[in-house]
């Protein structure tokens, strides 16, 4: 027999065995075998423990910052309307002409020059006097600027810059462009709606200057050439401005046939003023759903307006005042709002204070 089969072999001091139920076993010095020990029962709660408690805070982090993107998406949503008809407006007030000129008082028998015009610029509080617009809304305004809109593009398309009549006002009611079979989907909201006449139906040139048809050329066009430009817009306000002297406008009135063959002249007679101070404010959809009374203005929203309305009847020039009131009143309602402001030099102005 080789040598090598007659010499008793020994285990190492160190080694491991796998039992056929898989659990290692290590050798001791001695040569004999000792199972390795596991964790615990306690130690098993307690990780696991320690793991759910790490999934939640997950969780709860994922979860939130879930709720703020959500949020913050809602709320860009909810005033990008409002935004995009706010920059519509202002770029359309801007353009605002009266194509003023200087002319005889009466050419059969002169004595002064007066400033004339043949077109006519006013702005006051909606709803009031000849102005079209829900009340308590803020302002409305009208006028002629050179949009070249046109449904007659075979005549009046090579024409340059032809005029259109424009304005701007709030109107609560139904959205006038919805389809008839989406009837039923109709929604009573405060819009701010944008007066566009095509310039064939143009027909500031038939005004006399009467009082009886001074407001006819946009006023015969309401409901039938004006649309909603933005939504849940419940206050506009249009203020005009001199920046020499700030408190010479004290009200929102202004309108550029006032008195115009008065001798002395008005200084508001057949001129632009230098500039419009714009401020509107906003709400977002969810609180005009959550107000929503069918087709009766929420009443939380009439009630903030109307005292709105009062203190810029009262003091235009305070219009951070009437501003912070109507906020606060809107919060205590948890009504999420915006403002959105801008004073537009208004180009075409050749204001003289003669």
């Amino acid at each position: 027999m080789p040598a090598w089969q007659r010499t008793p072999r020994r285990l190492p001091t160190s080694c491991t065995f796998q039992t056929l139920a898989g659990n290692p076993m290590t050798s001791r010095p001695d040569g004999t075998l000792r199972r390795r020990s596991g964790f615990s029962i306690v130690e098993m709660l307690v990780a696991v423990t320690i793991l759910i408690i790490l999934i939640t805070i997950t969780l709860s982090v994922m979860d939130s910052t879930s709720s703020l993107w959500r949020r913050s998406s809602e709320s860009i949503e909810a005033f990008q309307s409002a935004r995009l008809g706010f920059d519509l407006m202002t770029r359309e007030l801007s353009q605002a002409t009266l194509n003023t000129y200087l002319d005889y008082d009466d050419p059969s028998n002169p004595t002064i020059y007066r400033r004339r015009s043949d077109l006519h610029f006013v702005c006051g509080p909606a709803g009031a006097g000849s102005l079209p617009g829900t009340p308590n809304t803020g302002s409305a305004i009208f006028f002629q600027a050179p949009i070249a809109y046109t449904q007659n593009t075979a005549q009046l398309g090579i024409l340059d810059g032809p005029l259109n009549v424009c304005g701007f006002y709030i109107k609560f009611g139904t959205d006038p462009t919805l389809p008839p079979f989406a009837s039923g989907q109709q929604r009573y909201r405060y819009r701010l709606m944008n007066l566009l006449v095509p310039t064939e139906d143009n027909r500031v040139y038939d005004n006399t200057g009467a009082l009886a048809t001074q407001f006819s050329w946009f006023n015969d066009y309401i409901d039938k050439s004006d649309f909603p430009v933005a939504d849940n817009v419940i206050a506009l306000v249009v203020r005009p401005e001199d920046p020499a002297d700030p408190n010479l406008f004290p009200t929102l009135d202004y309108n550029s046939l006032d008195r115009w063959k008065a001798n002395p002249q008005p200084i508001t007679a057949n001129q632009l003023p230098p500039l419009l101070n714009v401020t509107m404010v906003a709400i977002d959809e969810t609180s005009a759903r959550r107000m929503e009374n069918g087709s009766a203005p929420p009443a939380a929203i009439t009630s903030a307006l109307a005292s709105f309305q009062n203190r810029i009847n009262s003091n235009a020039a305070d219009i951070s005042t009437a501003l912070d009131e109507l906020g606060a009143a809107l919060s205590a309602k948890n009504i999420k709002y915006r403002i959105f402001s801008s004073k537009v030099p208004m180009r075409e102005s050749k204001w003289t204070r003669n």
